[in-house]
């Protein structure tokens, strides 16, 4: 079994792998509108996917 830990530390690699690879998809793009339509598409696709994360409160 998976530590949370260690959970999120995947979670947080998997989600900088996925940018990543977002990020050279668009830049290896030919077509400027087609670059933004798959930027749009996928980072809305990467926000659907993370799950929300509980945020320390402030001392």
């Amino acid at each position: 079994m998976t530590s949370p830990a260690a959970r999120t530390a995947l979670d947080i690699a998997d989600w900088r792998r996925r940018v990543f690879a977002l990020y050279e998809a668009v830049r290896d793009a030919d077509d400027p509108e087609d670059a933004h339509e798959l930027w749009r598409i996928e980072r809305d696709a990467l926000f659907r996917s993370s799950r929300p994360r509980k945020r320390r409160s402030s001392p």
